[in-house]
């Protein structure tokens, strides 16, 4: 599968950090879906009518949390992938970190797309 195959759906509050993001991916080829919050990327998800390959969400953002956001968009797209992004540190990210692939804020392009590449390479998240 091409890079431009691979859908890739960012969900980060923080526009500086969601730009970046963006551009990382845009120049590696990958297809991308882009929201400001977890609600934004359900209404993405839900009227995007292909394969969103890989959700990559920030853990904590305004109006839902990345973590329920990867726990609304696993039922309705079983075979999607998660890697959750924070500079947080506290024990539900933590806890999190045990059961998704994770990505500590700040992070260099090079970092951010091994760790995508992984991810995309490995077993669809499941229900938690």
């Amino acid at each position: 599968m091409n890079k431009s195959d691979i859908t890739i759906l960012i969900a980060e509050d923080e526009p500086v950090v969601r730009n970046m993001i963006r551009a990382i991916i845009q120049r590696e080829g990958y297809s991308f879906l882009i929201a400001a919050n977890g609600q934004e990327a359900m209404v993405l998800s839900r009227a995007y009518p292909d394969d969103i390959h890989l959700l990559l969400t920030d853990a904590k953002m305004p109006k839902m949390t990345g973590l329920d956001l990867a726990s609304e968009i696993v039922k309705e797209r079983p075979s999607i992938r998660i890697l959750v992004i924070s500079g947080e540190t506290s024990d539900e990210i933590r806890e999190a970190n045990f059961r998704l692939p994770f990505l500590r804020k700040p992070f260099a392009p090079q970092p951010l797309l091994d760790k995508l590449r992984q991810v995309l390479q490995g077993p669809a998240a499941k229900t938690f």
